[in-house]
């Protein structure tokens, strides 16, 4: 694998370097952060031609030697070994989205060409399919608020941002995030998206030195593999062959 094609890489997706070696002992659970991330993960045949394995994650990253717990993660290998580029860790996003059942859906979900050259991983984040314990009666009270004033989507958007309201730890305040000295970061947004604004596609790309705008003109959330033959084929290239498209252009 080509040094630079590595660190290209790591403006689009998290490259799990951990994955093949580890500073600790086979037995030694980690307690520092440089510990964490050099983690050697144990993958396992689990289903249907995929790899699962646990991550330990620190309960609090400010105290990396206290408690620490696991998190599921899946690969499907690229079918292309000896071109292979890299691990794509993908995210569908959330509060509570589970990486795992989408990337379990990959092969339908990504072209042939892409998951020729990538391995796809997804993991849960922490709070996926945990419980709640508290009484729901407050947010049913919104949610049937929200049904009133927006009956298609209220409800919905109410109870998808449930983990918000049970999350044990008190907002910090947002970082400013710069990507100083990445190479260019492309940013894809649709412009008529309900949950994620253009605005917001315009703002990061505007934020990022290296920031690369790429814009669908169309209606709903996200714009990779909707549809649009000129998105995708913009992506793919980005991804597979480092081709950097020019900037603001908004694909139909």
């Amino acid at each position: 694998m080509i040094p630079g094609r590595v660190r290209w890489l790591a403006a689009v997706a998290i490259v799990l370097a951990g994955c093949s070696s580890s500073s600790t002992g086979p037995n030694e659970l980690p307690s520092t952060l440089p510990a964490y991330y050099s983690q050697h993960l144990d993958w396992q045949p689990c289903d249907n031609g995929f790899q699962c394995a646990r991550l330990l994650v620190p309960f609090d990253y400010a105290h990396p030697g206290g408690r620490r717990f696991s998190l599921p993660v899946i690969k499907l290998p690229a079918t292309d070994p000896a071109r292979r580029v890299a691990p794509l860790v993908i995210n569908p996003g959330g509060p509570g989205g589970s990486g795992v059942q989408y990337a379990l859906a990959a092969r339908s979900e990504f072209p042939a060409a892409l998951r020729a050259r990538f391995d796809i991983v997804g993991f849960d984040p922490r709070g996926v399919d945990r419980p709640w314990p508290r009484s729901l009666a407050v947010w049913q009270a919104q949610a049937a608020a929200a049904g009133r004033a927006a009956p298609l989507f209220g409800p919905p958007n109410v109870w998808g941002n449930l983990p918000c309201a049970y999350w044990p730890v008190p907002p910090a305040p947002l970082p400013r995030i710069t990507a100083a000295g990445a190479p260019p970061i492309l940013v894809v947004g649709t412009t008529r998206d309900p949950a994620t604004p253009y605005r917001w596609a315009r703002a990061l790309a505007a934020d990022l030195p290296s920031g690369v705008l790429l814009g669908r003109n169309g209606d709903g959330h996200t714009a990779y593999g909707e549809g649009s033959v000129c998105v995708d084929t913009i992506v793919n290239a980005y991804l597979i062959s480092l081709k950097v498209p020019r900037s603001g252009i908004v694909c139909p």
